[in-house]
């Protein structure tokens, strides 16, 4: 699709509300007048006013500049451009988005904000319904919400997996391939763990929670996995939460599952994300619903009173009977914690370059609604939402739970309120300004070879984020 515009700078946006309603895999800006789309915004008489032009359609919004600050009025250019966009493909091709004209990855936080379902109704068009969803969510996280100003959080990242899903664009690495790379990388891991317990104990602060994930941390070999636990514990007391990611069943034995509890984990996450055995097969999963039964099985003799569970809507050729299948096995396995999933296609993904067959947006709106019905008619309430770029459907991500086993590091990392210090590769710490309602952060390599041979510059990162010297 070619589209030409005068506000080029809103690319990005533009783009993602395209994609929410047209299959468009490149949008390619042009200046000459062969275009599929066309975009003008014009300022006047204290009015921003954006035209959009598309086969035929035309969409026209504009909104008066109360606040003439340069930030204040390029927030509202973009919401004018937005709105513009969203009305005229609403209009071209009678889709009803379920997030109305909302991209925004925590759309949470925007509720927040604007306290008024009936205003992000009346500005976003965002359905009522999906409004009562995110008071709901708000509601379920009052008691976790605020943290204290000396607590922080703690997330520590093992980028190897056992195969790499085809859906998966995380930075992850097989682990039959990558077992070489797994005694340097613990080495330099458990380096930063003790170089950050240091800062952290100089910024005199406490961890509130603790979070082990990944890829898939128990693909490290035995020895190795307990090493860094080991190192975790000795300097790491997390006041609040302490979860595992156990994720892949085929990587998961009684002896792991020991070290995890010994180390006084309190969640573990074993994720089918389909109990369906074809399906497994084609995402590129290495194991079968038994053996997710089984870890289940042995989980709970071991002692593990919080468990999660992912499932993924729109795996390819599910339908939905499927998908309620999975989402049945699940509940006999009795999780606490739910998470599901929307498919998402993301650059990277080994399925976004295969001509894969998917369910089609009605179907996966089956899905996410008859599981949010289920879950909750079961006693799960939801707690945590987030969306993401190239999510089918536009839909979302939404993390259930059993009273008393709500997960605090899934709330604080999505509504942004507590400061995060990331270790391993491709670790993003971040530091809440809130007095200015912004956040800074401090990026770890993501190469694998870069993070082991560079350890040192990403420890210096996180103290500068920190303002150490």
């Amino acid at each position: 699709m070619k589209l030409k515009t005068n506000c080029p700078e809103f690319y990005n946006d533009i783009s993602e509300s395209i994609r929410a309603f047209l299959e468009v895999p490149v949008i390619e800006l042009t200046e000459t007048d062969d275009f599929d789309i066309n975009i003008i915004e014009t300022q006047e008489d204290g009015q921003i006013k954006t035209t959009t032009e598309y086969n035929g359609f035309t969409g026209v919004y504009s909104a008066t500049i109360e606040q003439t600050d340069e930030i204040s009025i390029k927030r509202l250019k973009k919401h004018v451009v937005k709105l513009s966009v969203y009305y005229c493909l609403k209009k071209a091709t009678g889709i009803n988005l379920p997030w109305g004209s909302l991209t925004g990855i925590r759309p949470t936080k925007l509720l927040r904000d604007v306290k008024s379902i009936e205003i992000l109704n009346n500005k976003y068009d965002l359905p009522l319904k999906k409004g009562e969803l995110l008071k709901r969510i708000i509601d379920n996280q009052t008691p976790y919400y605020v943290p204290k100003e000396d607590e922080v959080d703690v997330y520590i990242g093992i980028p190897f997996c056992k195969t790499r899903c085809t859906y998966c664009s995380f930075s992850s690495t097989d682990s039959t391939k990558g077992e070489k790379l797994m005694i340097p990388y613990v080495k330099a891991l458990i380096k930063e763990i003790e170089d950050t317990a240091s800062l952290i104990k100089t910024l005199n602060k406490k961890v509130r929670c603790l979070y082990i994930g990944g890829g898939t941390p128990t693909a490290l070999t035995t020895p190795l996995f307990k090493d860094m636990l080991q190192c975790t514990c000795m300097h790491f007391n997390p006041k609040m939460e302490f979860t595992v990611e156990a994720g892949r069943p085929d990587t998961i034995d009684e002896e792991k599952l020991r070290l995890i509890k010994k180390a006084g984990a309190d969640r573990i996450s074993i994720n089918p994300q389909s109990m369906n055995e074809n399906t497994l097969k084609k995402v590129g999963r290495s194991h079968s619903p038994k053996e997710i039964i089984n870890c289940y099985k042995m989980a709970r003799q071991i002692g593990f009173k919080t468990i999660n569970a992912d499932l993924i809507a729109g795996l390819p050729e599910e339908t939905p009977d499927m998908f309620f299948y999975s989402l049945e096995e699940v509940l006999k396995l009795k999780a606490e914690n739910i998470t599901v999933h929307t498919l998402a296609l993301k650059r990277g993904s080994k399925m976004s370059e295969e001509n894969t067959v998917f369910a089609n947006i009605k179907e996966v709106q089956q899905m996410v609604e008859g599981a949010q019905e289920i879950l909750i008619n079961n006693g799960y309430e939801p707690y945590y939402l987030y969306r993401q770029k190239y999510m089918t459907g536009n839909f979302e991500n939404i993390g259930y739970a059993i009273k008393g086993h709500t997960g605090i590091y899934n709330i604080d990392i999505m509504e942004e309120t507590t400061d995060i210090i990331a270790l391993g590769c491709g670790g993003v710490s971040k530091r809440v300004i809130k007095e200015e309602d912004r956040l800074e952060r401090a990026f770890n390599f993501k190469s694998i070879y870069e993070y082991i041979q560079r350890i040192d510059e990403a420890n210096l990162r996180k103290k500068q984020l920190f303002e150490i010297n």
